[in-house]
């Protein structure tokens, strides 16, 4: 598993795809270096855009944490290939009570 500790681009460049195209060659990189997911967390509250980005990069969200400081972070996860021993892993399975 491999961690992403930090993005980041420019203002400038927001919106034209540089962050995307650096998220794809951190995945592209880890899974050439023997990883098959990649996870990291980022702020939960007043965070949407970033949020988003990584939903849209094919990350889930594995769950909260809570630092030290007191701020809320969302652990994201993405799988990049399956285990090698065939296990399946359980991605984003909720019951129907939401819990």
């Amino acid at each position: 598993t491999a961690l992403l500790s930090s993005i980041a681009v420019v203002p400038k460049a927001s919106g034209a795809g540089v962050a995307g195209a650096l998220l794809e060659a951190f995945c592209r990189c880890a899974l050439e270096h023997g990883s098959q997911r990649v996870y990291l967390t980022t702020d939960r509250d007043a965070n949407d855009a970033a949020n988003r980005f990584y939903l849209k990069h094919g990350f889930f969200c594995d769950g909260q944490v809570q630092r030290r400081d007191g701020r809320v972070m969302n652990r994201y996860l993405r799988v990049l290939a399956p285990p090698a021993d065939g296990r399946v892993i359980a991605v984003g399975v909720a019951d129907d009570d939401g819990g």
